[in-house]
């Protein structure tokens, strides 16, 4: 009977002890938060911060610094890429074959419209040739389906085993009375060598579209990504993309994430399909797309909840090149928006990389406190702050001064994890003013000092009369070169800044896309 009692007792206590926590209800989604990221035009109603109820919330309190415990990166001279200006929204490649190769695009507002442009370098990111602009024709933007286009928006590059270059984009369609968006598409660039559409050819022709168009504007797509598999397998050269798509309904406007698969080099996609939870429609964005050693895609996305909170998802193929996906779960405990102050957007869209032993890493920016920072985990985890098997974030800025924010990661062909990102520890009481760090890791557990990258402050050009616009990302690729890790970011000189004044009145200079090489020791 006693035994009975305590029994009794000990289960009432437990109900007890798990009741508030079983009355800590999931927050509800913040669907009003979501909103297309695409910049179309030097001025477009886009440029604005991405926080639109202010900063904070109930995130994750406390964020542990990451073991800094390996020499910084010896940092490369900065190379300037392109030619003209203003650029913002960077992406970059490295060859498979050969890690002198780079193929490097950015969004260009020089003609005052969003016009993607390339470059290509064949000397480890020395020097940087076949700059051009995405075919033109007539002054508009063109691709394979005969459509004619007044912007791009969001590039991302690749290159695959056989050397084929992969552009993905937005293409926007704008009212030449209005300036607003009349619908837009995503397509991806695919050719053996540059330029696309040399002279002699079909302007547009080598531009495919990853699904037929909605002229109607109630489907859009925004926020895509490109992942090219170089593995070794029956799957390589397949060629991936997510994206989150808008579209308007009868009950009002959701937005999800789609994926597509290309088996033919660019050329044909497979009909998009959903990977984002149906239950999370209408409070998701930024996602990425990242190819495992053996084949298989992961896909991360961000989902917004209430009180400006955010959390990442991870979702994969079940088998190697696939079209089924496992049910996305969290990885990140829950977080919080970015507000820094400043007068560009920021956001806390998480960057994907997988290394040869299939570890899944991540990184991605909160705002814990005070200050925003750059946090890391990576999968293969187990123990106490673990989520589905990701480790507890941790913190690889060694400053907690400043803000710290669009992080990138790779990871080479020896495992090394680079990952760089943007930095206001050299002026934290103006945002307004940033740097390039970055930092790597051999294990995912020790991490390096942070390299400063850039050898002078970077102005963003606030108070521009286009607004103030850096872009939402900005990447790095990493290979193995001559036995040593080496990495390579990309960012701009600047924001939109004195454009299209005369330099020398006051303002900042316009930014240009820069480069450099760094090598762990």
């Amino acid at each position: 009977m006693k035994s009975f009692a305590v029994s009794v007792f000990a289960a009432v206590a437990l109900v007890a002890l798990c009741a508030p926590y079983a009355a800590q209800a999931e927050p509800p989604l913040d669907r009003g938060a979501v909103h297309k990221t695409r910049v179309p035009l030097l001025g477009s109603s886009g440029i604005k911060p991405s926080v639109k109820n202010g900063g904070g919330g109930g995130g994750t309190s406390t964020v542990l610094p990451a073991n800094f415990t390996l020499t910084a990166y010896t940092v490369g001279t900065v190379i300037p890429a392109t030619t003209t200006a203003p650029e913002a929204e960077e992406e970059i490649a490295v060859d498979p074959n050969n890690s002198q190769n780079l193929f490097a695009a950015i969004s260009d507002f020089s003609n005052f419209q969003n016009i993607t442009k390339y470059v290509y370098s064949s000397n480890d990111g020395s020097t940087w040739v076949d700059e051009n602009f995405l075919p033109l024709s007539g002054g508009f933007l063109v691709t394979a389906d005969g459509q004619n286009w007044s912007a791009n928006s969001d590039p991302t590059t690749g290159i695959d085993r056989k050397g084929n270059l992969y552009l993905c984009n937005l293409y926007i369609a704008i009212d030449a009375v209005t300036g607003n968006v009349l619908y837009s598409g995503l397509y991806v660039g695919a050719r053996s060598s540059l330029p696309y559409s040399p002279p002699g050819t079909v302007p547009g022709a080598d531009i495919h579209p990853v699904f037929p168009i909605d002229t109607s504007g109630h489907t859009q797509p925004d926020k895509p990504w490109m992942a090219v598999d170089n593995t070794t397998g029956t799957t390589s050269g397949n060629v991936y993309v997510t994206w989150s798509e808008f579209k308007n309904t009868p009950s009002g406007s959701t937005d999800l994430i789609d994926f597509s698969r290309s088996t033919d080099h660019g050329l044909t996609w497979s009909a998009p399909k959903q990977v984002s939870l149906s239950t999370q429609n209408g409070a998701v964005q930024g996602s990425q797309v990242a190819v495992g050693p053996d084949g298989k895609e992961y896909v991360v996305y961000e989902v917004f909840y209430a009180g400006n909170q955010r959390a990442q998802f991870l979702t994969k193929s079940t088998t190697p090149g696939g079209l089924t996906f496992s049910t996305p779960v969290v990885i990140t405990p829950k977080f919080n928006e970015l507000n820094i102050g400043s007068l560009y957007r920021t956001d806390s869209f998480a960057s994907i990389a997988v290394g040869p032993s299939k570890v899944v890493d991540v990184v991605y920016s909160d705002q814990p406190s005070g200050t925003a920072q750059v946090e890391y985990i990576h999968s293969g985890a187990s123990g106490g702050g673990t989520h589905n098997g990701f480790s507890a974030p941790v913190m690889i800025n060694d400053s907690s001064t400043g803000h710290h924010f669009f992080p990138s990661v790779a990871v080479d062909s020896n495992g090394v994890i680079h990952t760089s990102w943007f930095d206001t520890r050299n002026s934290p009481s103006n945002p307004e003013f940033y740097d390039v760090y970055a930092t790597y890791s051999k294990n995912g557990s020790a991490f390096a000092a942070n390299a400063r990258v850039t050898p002078s402050i970077i102005d963003s050009g606030g108070g521009s009369i286009f607004g103030d616009f850096i872009g939402d990302y900005a990447g790095i690729a990493a290979a193995v070169n001559g036995g040593k890790s080496e990495a390579h970011p990309v960012w701009t000189s600047g924001g939109f800044g004195d454009f299209p004044f005369p330099p020398g009145l006051g303002f900042a200079a316009p930014g240009q896309l820069q480069t450099s090489t760094l090598t762990v020791p």
